[in-house]
């Protein structure tokens, strides 16, 4: 009896019971309820606090809806910029420590509208622009999460896979980064108003 009671203990405290099934990690746990909307937030800021923004994605809780990332960044120079998000959201070293575009599939670099790519390519963006992409393989929930991972905007243009560059397989040739954020579960529609 004492071995049942630890084993449920470990169960309860490692396990989310959310829509009547496990997840093992709660920041993966569907809301409860009908059509509801997932959002994270990302704040990007440079090393040197010359580029920063706000990104928002929204995201229906339904499987294989797309995530829509939008928002503002300040301080860009006019032309596209790469964008993308990374696997980690570690700034322990500040966007050198984001690790790789986040690539669960074991793809390669490729362009957002290519079958094969990374989860994380997003392609570019324009410097002087609002961000406005809607993505169907970034998700904010289940095996294609991106919260707690970052977002990283390059100093050049994504070549989005299609050059003969060493690196243009791995980033698009892109970089280096020039500001990059954690994205963070918001819980409220506070931030949207």
């Amino acid at each position: 009896m004492w071995s049942l009671f630890k084993v449920a203990l470990v169960l309860w405290a490692t396990h989310t019971i959310a829509d009547g099934r496990i997840h093992s990690d709660s920041s993966q746990s569907p809301p409860m309820g009908g059509d509801q909307i997932l959002r994270g937030v990302a704040y990007l800021n440079s090393e040197d606090g010359s580029v920063y923004g706000r990104l928002r994605l929204d995201q229906f809780f339904a499987k294989r809806a797309p995530t829509h990332i939008y928002g503002n960044i300040t301080g860009l120079s006019a032309g596209q910029h790469g964008i993308a998000i990374a696997t980690w959201g570690n700034l322990t070293k500040g966007c050198g420590s984001v690790g790789p575009h986040f690539n669960p599939d074991l793809m390669t670099h490729g362009a957002p509208s290519d079958e094969h790519r990374h989860v994380g390519d997003l392609g570019n963006i324009n410097g002087q622009e609002p961000v406005d992409i809607t993505d169907h393989k970034v998700s904010l929930f289940g095996r294609n999460s991106v919260m707690g991972r970052a977002v990283v905007v390059y100093a050049r243009p994504d070549d989005l896979g299609k050059s003969e560059s060493g690196y243009s397989r791995i980033d698009g040739d892109a970089a280096p980064v020039i500001a990059c954020g954690v994205i963070g579960r918001s819980l409220t529609d506070e931030f949207y108003r």
